[in-house]
C-alpha cells in the first residue's frame, strides 16, 4: 500500500537562508548596475586632486593626547610691596635674565623720606648727648679725685701734727687740750675721707648707669633708624636670586598699597611642562605616563607628575615634569606643544582621522571603490582617538581607501564621483 506523502511549502525564512549568497550576489550586481547607469546622471563629483585619501590600516595604535601649554618654573617667588609707594622706574621688564641683587623695579615714598630724616636726627641727638654725657661724667669724676688728693695730704699734715703733739705732750712742753685738739683733726679728716672715697665710687656707679641708659637709647634710635633705612631700602625692588623675571604686575606711576604683588622670579634651571588637554580626554590620563614635550626645534621626554582638579574654557591643565635636560634656549611662560602617550592598541584596524569624526561614535564616511571612481556613504563604528588616528572597530577593512576631507557640503548623496 503507498503512503501519500504531503509535499512541505517552504517558507520565507527558510528561501532567504538556502539562497542567502545568490541574494547578495544579486544585489551587489543590481546596485553596480544602478551606479554606472547613473555615472552619467546627476551625481556630485569631487576632483581627485581636492580630496584627502587615506588607506584603513592594521597594526598597533598608539593612543595620544596633544595639547598646548607653557613653561613654568617649578620654584618661583612672588615679591609683592613692603609698604605703599608709588613706581618711579621700571628696570627690567618680562623675559630678562636677572642674577641675585639685579634691580628690577624703583619705587618712592615722601613719606619715608621725611621718617628717615627725623630718624637720622633723632640718632646723631642721641649720640651727642652720650658725647656730652661721658664728658660732664668725666669732669664731675676728676674734680671729686682731686678732692680725695687734696684731703689725703690735709690728713697726712694732721696725722704729723698730732704725732708731733705727742712727743710735746709726754714731755710736759704742750698741754693735754692741745694734744687732744691735733688728734681730733687728723680723725676729722680720716671720716671726710673716707666718705669722699666712698662718694667717688658711688660717683662712678651712677656714672656708668647714665652711660648705660643712654646707649639703650642709642640702640633703640639705631633700630628705628634702620628699620625706617631698610623700608627705604626695599622701595627699590631687586631679584632675591638668578633667574628669570616671569611677571611684571605694576605699570609706570602705579599707586601700590602694602602686600601688592609686584614681580614674579622663576627659576629657568627647574622647568615644569604646563599642558592643556581637553576635558573629555583627560579621563584617560594617569599620574605616570610618559610624554613628550616639544620646546622650539627640539623634544624632550616628561612624566605626568600632576592632574589638575580644576577646569577652565573645556580643558584641564596636567602638569609634566622632564626626564632629561632641557635645551639652554628653554625658559618660563616658553610656549610648548606636547603629547601624553595614554595607552598602545595591539592588532587593530585604524585610519588618520577624517573631519568631523569623533572617538567612539559610529558615523559615516564615504569609502572608495576599487576602481577609485565611486565613493559610497558607509557606516563605521570608530574607537580610541589617538590624535591624528583614529581606531576603526566595525565597517571597514585593511587596505580600504577613506576620504577624509570634510564632506558635509554632499552627506545627503550616498554616492560621490571621482574625476581625475
Amino acid at each position: 500500500m503507498d503512503v501519500v506523502r504531503s509535499k512541505v511549502k517552504p517558507s520565507f525564512k527558510d528561501l532567504i537562508v538556502k539562497y542567502k549568497h545568490a541574494i547578495l550576489i544579486v544585489g551587489a550586481l543590481a546596485f553596480v548596475s544602478w551606479v554606472r547607469l547613473n555615472l552619467g546622471s546627476d551625481l556630485p563629483e569631487k576632483d581627485r586632486q581636492s580630496i584627502v585619501i587615506e588607506n584603513v590600516q592594521q597594526g598597533s595604535l598608539k593612543i595620544d593626547f596633544d595639547g598646548y601649554g607653557t613653561l613654568r618654573s617649578n620654584n618661583q617667588k612672588l615679591l609683592t610691596s613692603y609698604t605703599a609707594a608709588t613706581v618711579e622706574e621700571i628696570v627690567l621688564r618680562p623675559g630678562a635674565r636677572v642674577s641675585a641683587g639685579s634691580v628690577i623695579l624703583k619705587m618712592s615714598n615722601p613719606q619715608i623720606d621725611q621718617q628717615l630724616a627725623i630718624a637720622k636726627q633723632q640718632l646723631e641727638s642721641e649720640q651727642m648727648e652720650l658725647n656730652q654725657l661721658q664728658l660732664n661724667n668725666e669732669q664731675t669724676l676728676n674734680e671729686r679725685v682731686i678732692s680725695v688728693v687734696q684731703l689725703e695730704s690735709q690728713l697726712a699734715l694732721a696725722q704729723l701734727r698730732k704725732k708731733a703733739m705727742q712727743k710735746l705732750f709726754e714731755k710736759g712742753i704742750v698741754s693735754e687740750l692741745t694734744y687732744t685738739e691735733a688728734d681730733l683733726t687728723a680723725k676729722q679728716f680720716e671720716g671726710h675721707l673716707e666718705l669722699l672715697r666712698r662718694s667717688v665710687e658711688s660717683l662712678k656707679e651712677v656714672n656708668a648707669k647714665k652711660l648705660e641708659i643712654q646707649k639703650k637709647l642709642i640702640e633703640q634710635r639705631e633700630i628705628d633708624f634702620q628699620t625706617v633705612l631698610n623700608t627705604k631700602d626695599k622701595l627699590t625692588v631687586k631679584a632675591p636670586e638668578a633667574g628669570i623675571l616671569q611677571e611684571l604686575y605694576v605699570e609706570l606711576g602705579q599707586s601700590v598699597a602694602p602686600g601688592e604683588q609686584l614681580i614674579m622670579i622663576g627659576n629657568r634651571e627647574d622647568l615644569l611642562g604646563l599642558l592643556k588637554i581637553p576635558q573629555s580626554k583627560v579621563g584617560l590620563v594617569n599620574i605616570g605616563q610618559t610624554a613628550t614635550l616639544k620646546i622650539g626645534t627640539d623634544t624632550v621626554s616628561a612624566e605626568v607628575t600632576r592632574i589638575d582638579p580644576a577646569i577652565e574654557d573645556s580643558t584641564v591643565t596636567v602638569e609634566l615634569t622632564p626626564t632629561n635636560t632641557l635645551p639652554a634656549s628653554a625658559r618660563p611662560n616658553q610656549r610648548i606643544d606636547g603629547t601624553i602617550h595614554v595607552n598602545e592598541l595591539a592588532n587593530v584596524l585604524y585610519v588618520r582621522k577624517p573631519a568631523n569624526v569623533r572617538a567612539n561614535s559610529t558615523q559615516k564616511v564615504f569609502v572608495l571603490d576599487n576602481e577609485e571612481k565611486v565613493a559610497t556613504q558607509t557606516s563605521v563604528s570608530f574607537g580610541e582617538d589617538s590624535g591624528q588616528f583614529i581606531e576603526v572597530r566595525t565597517g571597514l577593512q585593511a587596505g580600504q581607501q577613506v576620504i577624509l576631507s570634510d564632506m558635509s557640503n554632499i552627506a545627503n548623496s550616498e554616492v560621490v564621483r571621482i574625476v581625475f
